[in-house]
């Protein structure tokens, strides 16, 4: 090491943790005319499950080896791809197929860097939660939630188009 490095500062950015802040980093990288896109509530609920879903990853690797068996680097590069594919399925007025998603994400996105068994059942588990058709439609009744369970805690509901800030903050 020579003096020149030591006498450089360094300066690293980290990201604070938790779900709060990570949804908020997330909503703060899509413009607003991203998640209306085609004024479809169902394409903006998605987009939330998958902001969750992609915080609820990348804070699980804070709590090695409770959270996951050992540190995976989700990065917004996951999160990009994941929101191309919910882009494009919505697109053209398609039957939207939740299995076509559990399997890109599962196999190409999110778990294609994961290696152990017990890890890809949790992702697998996370993806049947937060990515159904059974999710979305009993965001349209929220009594219904009680009734079919629900993949997010009871204070938080799907939202309707707005603001980010108002969803998240």
């Amino acid at each position: 090491m020579d003096l020149s490095s030591k006498l450089s500062p360094v300066c690293v950015y980290v990201a604070p943790p938790g779900l709060k802040k990570n949804l908020l980093r997330t909503y703060e990288s899509w413009r607003p005319e991203q998640i209306s896109k085609g004024g479809l509530l169902s394409r903006a609920q998605s987009l939330f499950c998958l902001a969750w879903f992609h915080a609820v990853c990348q804070e699980k690797c804070n709590y090695i080896p409770q959270g996951w068996t050992k540190f995976y680097e989700f990065s917004l590069s996951d999160l990009r791809a994941g929101f191309e594919i919910i882009d494009r399925l919505f697109e053209g007025g398609k039957v939207f197929q939740w299995e076509f998603v559990h399997g890109l994400l599962e196999n190409a996105i999110y778990g294609g860097r994961i290696d152990n068994p017990c890890d890809l059942r949790i992702l697998r588990s996370y993806l049947e939660q937060f990515f159904s058709s059974r999710l979305l439609s009993a965001s349209a009744n929220h009594s219904q939630r009680s009734k079919i369970g629900h993949a997010f805690p009871s204070q938080i509901s799907l939202p309707t188009p707005a603001p980010y800030w108002t969803i998240v903050v």
